[in-house]
């Protein structure tokens, strides 16, 4: 999920973006839990969040602060992935989607949830290779379809058969010649 952030976010607006996966926020904006000056802290997550995505440090400086954080320093400190011009951050967000909605989404899936676990702390497994996303992401349908991608657009294969036989080891040297896979 992408957040288009065309002006301040400050407490629960900033916990909502903080739940998305990817934020832009206008360059001349700014974000913040700032409940604590109002003698609360923030609720829904806002204090989880903030410490996954900035680290414990700063997060406690700024949510004990209740600072409105400047959309230079969101962006420094990790806060926001992009900054966009006044009027450009919905058009950057929609782009932005538009690329994220073209990658394979089996492996873009997987990728999120292994990121998300390895955030929440549960990351040995992916260390050791013991991922169980691996072993899923590897036998998909579309798995000659990821490796015709890393090539150019000229030296792609024609034939889905060809790829899947490549995959497999069963290609000959014929078959991908003639499809371009060489």
């Amino acid at each position: 999920m992408v957040a288009a952030i065309n002006g301040h976010a400050l407490g629960g607006g900033c916990e909502i973006a903080m739940g998305c996966h990817i934020r832009i926020l206008k360059e001349t904006a700014r974000m913040g839990q700032t409940e604590s000056n109002l003698g609360i802290i923030p609720g829904y997550g806002g204090t989880q969040r903030m410490a996954r995505l900035i680290g414990r440090g700063l997060a406690l400086e700024h949510l004990i602060l209740g600072t409105q954080i400047p959309a230079a320093e969101c962006h420094r400190i990790g806060l926001v992935n992009r900054l966009a011009k006044e009027g450009e951050t919905l058009d950057d967000a929609k782009a932005l989607a538009r690329e994220l909605g073209k990658r394979p989404p089996i492996a873009t899936r997987l990728i999120i949830e292994a990121v998300d676990d390895g955030a929440r702390g549960a990351h040995r497994q992916g260390h050791r290779g013991r991922d169980p996303r691996l072993r899923e992401s590897h036998p998909h349908r579309g798995r000659g379809r990821g490796a015709a991608g890393l090539l150019p657009e000229a030296r792609r294969p024609s034939s889905r058969k060809v790829v899947r036989a490549a995959a497999e080891g069963e290609a000959s040297e014929d078959e991908m010649g003639a499809s371009g896979a060489s």
